[in-house]
Order: C-alpha cells, then sequence, then structure tokens
C-alpha cells in the first residue's frame, strides 16, 4: 500500500492505491472505521472486479502513519454471491470487525478485534448472508438472508454481538417478478426497527424504501406519486440512516419523469420532505457522522462526481469528477470518518480500484 498526494480541482486529495491490489470500503451505509485515522478496508489483487472476491483480505489501514496491517484472508467466494460479494460483508464497531464469510454449503458471520486479530464464530446458515449494519453502541447487528428458492422469503436476522444469540426480525418477499428485499439496515439508535428496500427496476416498484418496526409491523416509509399520465414519477433509493435513527437521507433519481429530482428526507414517522438539494444528478447519499454534512456521488456520461453537502449553509460542491467502470466497487460511494474530518471515496485510476480522502474542512465554506 502507498499514500499519494494530489491537487484535484483545487482540492488536496491522498490516494490509498497500489500497484498489486485494489481496495475498497464496500458499501457506503455501513461504518468500517476504527476510529478518527484508522479503518478496515478490503483488497483484492482479482484482475477482473466482477470477481473481486475471489482473492479478498481485510486488512487495516492507518493515514495518519501510512500503515497497513494484514487481518486475515476471506475464503473464495462462490460464484452464487452477490455482486461484489465481500465488499459489502463487513461492519466496524470501535475495535470490533464483524465480517462474512462465503462457502459452497453456506455463509457465517465472523468476529475479530483488530488489535489481537483472534477470530471467532458468532452465526452460520445453510443460506447466502450479506449487507451486516450494526447499531451506534455495537450491541446489535442485522443480516439479509437470501433464499435458496422461489419458495422461500428474504429474512433479516439480528444478532446479539456479545452473547452471539440470533432472532429473526422479519421476512418477506414481494410479487413476481420483483420479489426481492435487499438494503437492510437496522437503526443506529432503536435495535427494534430496521430499513429495507424492494429491489428492481426502479420505474416499476412505487414503494421502494420501507420500515419495520417491532410494535408496528412493516410499511412503506416515503410515498411515491404518480405523473398526470398515472406512471410512476417518483424514482427512489439509494438511502442511508441519519445518525441520530430519527430518518433517512435518500435519493430521487435523475431518471425520476418529474421534477424536481435530488437529495430528499424521510423521518421514521413517515414525515417526508420534497427535494432538498438538487444542484447535480445525485445518484448514492451517505450522512456524516455529525448528521450535517452529507456525500453524494452522481450520474453522468463519463464519469461520477464526488459532491459534499453542507446542511447547514445548503453549499453544494462538486469536490472530483472520479473515474469509474460503473459497477462495484468503482462507484465512488462516498462517506465520511468518525470525526466527519474526512470524505473518503472510491475512484477507479490506473486499472486499480483506489480510494481518495479529501478533509471536509479544505471543503466546507
Amino acid at each position: 500500500m502507498k499514500i499519494i498526494n494530489d491537487v484535484v480541482n483545487g482540492y488536496p486529495i491522498r490516494y490509498i492505491t497500489d500497484d498489486t491490489y485494489h481496495y475498497s470500503f464496500g458499501y457506503y451505509s455501513a461504518n468500517k472505521w476504527v476510529d478518527d485515522h484508522r479503518l478496515v478496508l478490503v483488497r483484492s489483487t482479482e484482475p477482473e472486479l466482477k470477481k473481486f472476491s475471489q482473492h479478498a483480505e481485510l486488512v487495516l489501514v492507518d493515514v495518519e502513519k501510512e500503515t497497513e496491517t494484514f487481518l486475515c484472508t476471506l475464503p473464495p467466494s462462490p460464484d452464487r454471491a452477490y455482486g461484489s460479494g465481500y465488499t459489502e460483508g463487513y461492519v466496524v464497531n470501535g475495535c470490533d470487525l464483524y465480517y462474512l464469510c462465503k462457502g459452497e454449503n453456506g455463509d457465517s458471520l465472523w468476529h475479530m478485534n483488530v488489535e489481537t486479530r483472534k477470530p471467532r464464530k458468532l452465526y452460520a446458515h445453510p443460506n447466502d448472508l450479506y449487507f451486516p449494519h450494526i447499531t451506534a453502541d455495537g450491541r446489535f447487528l442485522n443480516l439479509e438472508i437470501h433464499p435458496a428458492n422461489d419458495s422461500e422469503e428474504y429474512t433479516c436476522v439480528r444478532v446479539d454481538t456479545a452473547s452471539g444469540e440470533s432472532e429473526i426480525l422479519f421476512r418477506k418477499r414481494f410479487q413476481k417478478p420483483l420479489p426481492e428485499v435487499t438494503h437492510v439496515m437496522i437503526s443506529p439508535t432503536d435495535p427494534d426497527t430496521v430499513f429495507f428496500c424492494h429491489e428492481g427496476n426502479t420505474f416499476y416498484i412505487s414503494n421502494r424504501l420501507w420500515l419495520y418496526t417491532k410494535d408496528k409491523g412493516m410499511f412503506p416509509l416515503a410515498k411515491q406519486r404518480l405523473d398526470e399520465e398515472g406512471n410512476l414519477g417518483d424514482c427512489f433509493g439509494h438511502e442511508c440512516w441519519a445518525p441520530d435513527g430519527k430518518g433517512l437521507w435518500f435519493i430521487k433519481y435523475r431518471c425520476s419523469p418529474t421534477p424536481p429530482r435530488g437529495i430528499c428526507y424521510v423521518s421514521i414517522e413517515g414525515e417526508q420532505t420534497d427535494v432538498q438539494y438538487q444542484k447535480y444528478p445525485y445518484w448514492h447519499v451517505c450522512c456524516a457522522p455529525n448528521g450535517r454534512f452529507l456525500a453524494a456521488d452522481t450520474q453522468s456520461d463519463s464519469y461520477s462526481g464526488v459532491c459534499f453537502v453542507d446542511t447547514a449553509t445548503g453549499q453544494e460542491t462538486l469536490v472530483h469528477q472520479a473515474g469509474t467502470t460503473w459497477q462495484h466497487p468503482t462507484h465512488p460511494h462516498p462517506s465520511f470518518s468518525l470525526d466527519s474530518s474526512l470524505l473518503i471515496f472510491h475512484e477507479w485510476k490506473n486499472e486499480k480500484v483506489a480510494l481518495g480522502l479529501v478533509r471536509t474542512t479544505d471543503i466546507a465554506e
């Protein structure tokens, strides 16, 4: 690993890169930071990005000391594994790392303290496991269990990280031809509340954003309106919890037939704002731990813009035009460090997936 300093579009950028490895912090909605300067990354030597998870390892990177510590090698991900597999298969809370190991006979959830580097198995299931997210206190995390056949439902299981005990929170399967439940994310502040989305063609899914609570069950969270001809006018998605657990930020995609389009917010009570930020063709959005900053990428013709939003001032800034192949894990998926001082993003750079770091003090006015 090496860290290279650069200045792009007037902003100093530090790149985590390598001649041998691709680096990724995975999906933006699951924290990967140990503290304000250390984070866990997944790296791979696999030249084909769609096979990233065939040669994957977890490493601890200190961006201040510019050091890298090997944590573990992940078993080759079976061909059935969704997307890039391991890039979306781990989450961090303090020194506690929780990661999935995928296998031909089922998947398992493991825990490792990044200081002692001693692994222990917490949970296993014969089906595919995906997308762990964790409460802010680190006590509970959720997993998606994907069905093995059309007769099974998608399942959300909650795991107690202290005891390893598990509990099924809900099962759900939408009607064909779009049955899929994904993006399951436990609330950062309430282990009895879980977000999930109805995945599939955005033009045909009229209720994408859903909430489950133990006392209310499951219900659509954000209303999507129709256009004048009765077709779906609002296309929603690529959401992320606000750190206070009171709501979610999400995107009204640029492909939505009816304007305006951009970044929106909805409370867990279903109180919905219209588009709040629309300067760029936003694609994914993430909220900083301080609750003030937002990071987003864009869908553009030849690049994906890395954008910064200051909700206190209304400032919307295009920080960088990142190279991308438009497939995981080269989506920028920008997010923040624990103290909200660093914005981090993926970029396809010199035939490798590199990570860019920008200080938010260099962006905020």
